[in-house]
């Protein structure tokens, strides 16, 4: 089981935010249907160095700088973008970025607070081995450590928070990224856990832990043909179109979701949610988001001994997972070895990760988050 965490040491404030997978609900839980999840052993830890006095002033929108000396050109920017977001929210400001309206915990926003914060500088340092644009959560695990930063920073001020508190800043951050965001991958990297999710028109879903898995899965990925902003928007198009086909089979996946939930909790067999998994997976194919890679992926998961399996999230390449027999863990392993190196020989490339009960497997990392 993993778990938001939240940290303080001295003049640094650090947080984390989980990878995900998203089991069941991809596409319906837009539309209100519920979903369930697993946060993945992966992270993203993003560690806030208080520097003192600001020196030079910046046109930054916020009137606390962030340097990120480390990272990319282009990291640099969105890292920066996303810390001036934060005071956006703080000012009420729910059109920059995208940012939802209503979208900050008070207790967060103290104005005394925010008040300590001017004029000071920080140095941000970022870790991650949850892989980009795959569809494992990297950018929601990235907001999720930023505002679990943020929350350590305000900690030190004796504001108190919640996860729940988190995961709500998580979610207003992570619209500069896809828009309207469902919060399920917010959810997943601050929670952790198997969770379900279900949507009652709030800002954000109501959540639950559930057991997870008793059996072997293997989490992959490969790479995507689109980006989830864009899936989204076409599979809403043709919704708001009237496209019957897309309304039956976003009703049908909504069904399975809830079906898989009830198996999570009876802590029903890998048989049981490998035909689930089937089920669903025939039907993301029949909206068009599959792709040439992630199909391979799947039927050689099945030459392994994969009882089923399915596209995971948004598609059109991206994650997907394979469901194994609670016996079947040496074989999960074998084909988590073998997807990469079997895709690399077609031209492809492919990122995959065993999660065994009772533990939780991590594949090596090329940067090791702060803990």
């Amino acid at each position: 089981m993993v778990h938001q965490q939240i940290g303080i040491r001295d003049t640094e404030y650090t947080g984390a935010g989980f990878g995900k997978l998203l089991l069941f609900g991809e596409h319906a839980a837009v539309y209100g249907h519920p979903a369930v999840g697993l946060a993945l052993p992966l992270r993203t830890t993003v560690r806030l160095v208080d520097e003192g006095p600001r020196v030079e002033p910046t046109r930054s929108a916020s009137p606390t700088g962030l340097s990120a000396p480390q990272l990319p050109e282009s990291d640099r920017i969105i890292v920066q973008a996303l810390w001036e977001d934060l005071f956006r929210i703080a000012a009420g400001d729910s059109t920059a970025g995208g940012i939802a309206a209503g979208g900050s915990p008070d207790q967060l926003y103290d104005q005394s607070f925010l008040s300590s914060l001017r004029g000071r500088q920080f140095r941000t340092e970022i870790g991650s081995d949850v892989p980009r644009s795959r569809g494992l959560g990297s950018s929601a695990a990235a907001c999720a450590a930023l505002a679990g930063a943020w929350a350590a920073l305000g900690a030190e001020a004796a504001l108190s928070s919640t996860l729940h508190d988190i995961w709500l800043l998580a979610h207003s951050l992570e619209h500069r990224f896809h828009g309207t965001p469902s919060g399920i991958d917010t959810g997943l990297a601050v929670y952790g856990g198997c969770r379900s999710f279900h949507f009652t028109g709030a800002e954000l879903p109501d959540t639950a832990a559930l057991p997870p898995p008793d059996f072997p899965l293997v989490a992959a990925a490969v790479p995507r043909r689109s980006d989830t902003k864009g899936l989204v928007a076409g599979i809403r198009r043709r919704h708001e179109a009237g496209d019957r086909i897309v309304h039956d089979t976003l009703t049908q996946l909504g069904r399975i979701s809830e079906q898989a939930i009830g198996a999570l909790t009876a802590a029903a067999p890998a048989d049981t949610l490998a035909a689930a998994a089937n089920e669903a997976d025939s039907l993301l194919v029949g909206l068009d988001l599959d792709s040439d890679q992630l199909r391979y992926g799947l039927q050689l998961a099945k030459e392994y001994g994969a009882l089923g399996g399915k596209i995971s999230g948004a598609g059109g390449g991206g994650a997907f997972l394979a469901i194994f027999g609670k016996d079947r863990a040496e074989a999960a392993a074998a084909f988590a070895a073998a997807l990469p190196a079997q895709l690399r020989q077609k031209g492809g490339e492919a990122a995959a990760i065993v999660i065994s009960p009772p533990h939780l497997t991590t594949p090596s990392t090329k940067s090791s988050p702060t803990r």
